[in-house]
């Protein structure tokens, strides 16, 4: 049996036994999608092993929803039909699925020839249109996006150069070609100015970062850890994940 900790408000916790942690973590996505009143929400989505049983969840319930998806992250010179790029990941997995047009969807170009041109561009359109609601995963360093330690509240949308740990963690993915080094990402001042937060996380590999980034102080060194400022996160993580919480 799986355990489904839901921190909500990071003062009310709430523990919900489960035997499906992707069910429920898909039907907490939909409700939190239903609950912003909006027809058409502005949503980033994780991509990685996590989220895969919750996009698996979501179609074979053949969800009913729209939205409006804005990456997350991407990596930096890839070609547009490379299968390895976030954002045809996620059509795969879960876009596609849902039948969400290609015109809701607001993605960073990977092989642009101008990359700051690139941030400028996301910023303004996030500007304009806030997230709702920001789904994300965590590294076991503690980035959220692509925000690498030390990364802090005041940084905006931005080109980083991804730490040696992430890229060899990402490395299953490239059949033993080498992983970029440098990626788009969401800062944290887009992640946090979601009006919810939802965390993903499963597995024992990730139970030592969830404790630095709930129980322990806000530092730039845990990235994630900023969430704790935030005013409605809600964690939603397996028995292994959550093993090591106060």
């Amino acid at each position: 049996m799986t355990t489904i900790y839901v921190l909500i408000h990071m003062h009310t916790p709430q523990i919900i036994r489960t035997n499906n942690f992707g069910t429920d973590a898909a039907a907490f996505i939909t409700r939190a999608l239903q609950e912003t009143g909006k027809s058409c929400p502005v949503v980033c989505l994780p991509s990685g092993m996590t989220p895969l049983p919750v996009y698996k969840a979501m179609r074979e319930a053949d969800c009913k929803i729209d939205l409006h998806y804005v990456a997350l992250d991407e990596y930096i010179g890839l070609e547009a039909t490379d299968e390895r790029l976030f954002s045809n990941w996620l059509a795969r997995e879960i876009l596609d699925p849902l039948n969400i047009p290609k015109t809701q969807r607001t993605i960073f170009h990977s092989m642009h020839d101008d990359t700051e041109a690139e941030c400028t561009r996301m910023k303004a359109f996030l500007k304009e249109n806030p997230l709702d609601i920001a789904v994300i995963g965590i590294g076991v360093n503690g980035h959220i996006g692509f925000n690498e330690p030390p990364s802090n509240p005041t940084d905006s949308i931005r080109i980083v150069s991804l730490c040696p740990i992430t890229r060899q963690n990402n490395a299953a993915y490239w059949d033993g070609g080498r992983v970029p080094k440098q990626a788009f990402t969401l800062g944290l001042k887009e992640i946090l100015s979601a009006k919810t937060i939802i965390l993903m996380a499963t597995g024992a590999s990730k139970a030592d970062i969830i404790r630095k980034t709930f129980d322990n102080p806000v530092s730039e060194t845990c990235p994630a850890s900023f969430l704790q400022e935030h005013p409605n996160v809600i964690l939603i993580g397996d028995t292994g994940a959550l093993s090591q919480l106060s």
